[in-house]
């Protein structure tokens, strides 16, 4: 986004109120819906409009609470076309609460607020949020320079990393938690592209943080859905993860008994058998091995996106920040280790060289 835009001011301040209430946070996140192009036998993309400030905050069962923000700065924006396009938009990203910000709100529009789950936040609000969250702590994250630099960041990509990052700010956003899990993790094997990544390249580091923030994402879902389904039998929770659920699963374990019948049909002299390992993953193991970790701490995982959107920061502003300064009491060392421990997943299933992400697994 550009820090020119309009709206840019209320953007990035009431990013950082969500912020210092928990949330991890993006801005201008697109929403958008796909259809199949017959002609051209390939899923059409359709943007519809896009939302100012996400924000997402991960629970102790590390189920998701979704925040969306509307931010309008003119003068001419009709109040109540606004809530009721935030309302649907709330509803198409099923969002749990949204947010008007905008300079003034009509005491009218105030009265339906609360039956559409909506806050309203102007001026006077917004600076007593400001306060109430110490927002000035965290001068420095989420500011004008941060935008300005990441902006340069994206701009510069080349052709193929900007199809990286354009999957991962937009497909991504759409697919099953499942499947984009293991484009996450196989993108990078496609004639072995992982090899041509550098720790003295800032725009390699930022968009291989942005897989890792977004592949979190994706572990806290696993966790949520092991912990739903069969926290006894983690491994097997972890394999229909993978696979959807367990529909997924068994669907998988149908067609390849069905391949191994017509082989054995085709060639009844040879000893044929699937195994069923078949069905795993090669990154099974070791997200069997991370997850039953995380579920360990609960209560220290929710805030590893936090920290690895901090470690993105000195990426793209080529400053350190003090993570006991900027989490204060809520620091943790587990924390971080946790969050060390999902770069170095990632490093491993990608073959990533760990050492590009030195920087980060020497904190």
């Amino acid at each position: 986004m550009s820090s020119k835009d309009k709206d840019f001011e209320y953007k990035h301040r009431f990013q950082k109120v969500l912020w210092k209430m928990g949330f991890w946070t993006r801005i201008e996140v697109p929403v958008l819906a796909y259809s199949i192009d017959t002609y051209i036998d390939n899923l059409k993309k359709h943007d519809l409009t896009d939302i100012d400030v996400y924000g997402e905050h991960i629970n102790l069962d590390f189920s998701i609470n979704k925040y969306i923000t509307d931010c309008k700065s003119g003068r001419n924006v009709k109040n109540t076309e606004r809530v009721f396009w935030l309302r649907g938009v709330m509803d198409y990203t099923q969002a749990n609460k949204g947010f008007l910000v905008k300079k003034g709100i009509s005491s009218n529009i105030r009265l339906i607020l609360d039956k559409l789950n909506i806050y309203a936040i102007d001026n006077t609000n917004l600076n007593e949020l400001e306060k109430l969250y110490d927002t000035k702590e965290i001068s420095e994250v989420f500011s004008v320079e941060y935008y300005q630099e990441r902006e340069k960041i994206v701009n510069s990509l080349s052709v193929e990393y900007k199809k990286i990052y354009q999957f991962l700010s937009q497909r991504y956003w759409y697919n099953p938690s499942h499947l984009n899990l293991a484009v996450l993790l196989t993108m990078l094997r496609k004639g072995e592209f992982y090899r041509k990544f550098s720790q003295d390249d800032k725009t390699h580091l930022f968009l291989l943080l942005e897989i890792v923030i977004l592949l979190s994402r994706i572990l806290f879902e696993c966790c949520n859905y092991v912990l739903h389904r069969n926290i006894a039998d983690i491994p097997q929770a972890v394999l229909e993860f993978t696979h959807g659920g367990v529909n997924g699963l068994n669907n998988k374990k149908n067609i390849i008994r069905e391949v191994q019948n017509i082989i054995i049909k085709l060639y009844p002299d040879e000893n044929v058998k699937v195994d069923d390992n078949e069905i795993k993953p090669f990154y099974y193991k070791s997200l069997t091995e991370l997850i039953a970790t995380l579920l360990t701490e609960p209560a220290m995982s929710k805030d590893i996106i936090r920290y690895l959107e901090i470690f993105q920061h000195e990426i793209i502003t080529g400053k350190s920040y003090d993570l006991q300064n900027i989490f204060g009491a809520t620091f943790s060392n587990v924390t971080l280790k946790l969050s060390k421990d999902i770069v170095r997943f990632y490093a491993s299933a990608t073959k990533v060289d760990q050492s590009i992400f030195k920087s980060i697994l020497n904190k």
